[in-house]
């Protein structure tokens, strides 16, 4: 049997990773690190985002709350004002008549007044309110009602009213934030 070799093929065992897997096996870990970082910072800014609209709807919201009360007035202004206790935020007031007698259109702007910002967030609330003087020419007629009323001397034992009344109203929000 001198011109037959039996060759025997032993599978070779690995001893480890070639250059090429090791190469593979960054380039995956390294994009996968910074697709996480990406999702991490947008995130944040949303979470930034978020936390401003907030704040400019609770104040939109408590601007709104003044004037409807009577502690603010509901005149138009034309620049934006800064708030007392945020200095960062200004607002705005619009103010018209509606064709519904005796109630106003109110609109109040809330926006972030910081200029390193490309697109501030901004809110606004727009609000059906009774018109103050329309309120205060009622208060005065019923004033002067009871003052006449209560002048002529005549006193009664019972008492004896009716009255009617109805109201309509409608709000809207918007809001935008980078």
């Amino acid at each position: 049997m001198i011109g037959r070799f039996h060759f025997h093929r032993h599978p070779r065992s690995r001893a480890g990773l070639s250059l090429v897997e090791v190469i593979l096996a960054i380039a995956i870990l390294g994009l996968s690190l910074v697709l996480i970082g990406e999702l991490v910072r947008l995130g944040g800014r949303s979470s930034r985002t978020a936390r401003e609209l907030a704040t400019a709807q609770m104040l939109c919201e408590s601007k709104m709350a003044e004037i409807a009360s009577g502690a603010a007035t509901a005149t138009t202004t034309t620049t934006p004002t800064l708030f007392d206790d945020f200095p960062d935020w200004t607002y705005t007031i619009e103010s018209e008549p509606i064709d519904q007698q005796g109630l106003l259109k109110v609109r109040v702007t809330v926006q972030a007044d910081q200029p390193q910002q490309l697109q501030p967030v901004t809110f606004t609330l727009t609000r059906w309110i009774i018109d103050p003087e329309t309120e205060y020419a009622i208060a005065s007629e019923a004033a002067a009602a009871a003052a006449t009323g209560s002048s002529s001397g005549s006193s009664t034992t019972g008492a004896s009213g009716s009255g009617s009344g109805s109201g309509s109203g409608t709000g809207s929000a918007t809001g935008t934030g980078s």
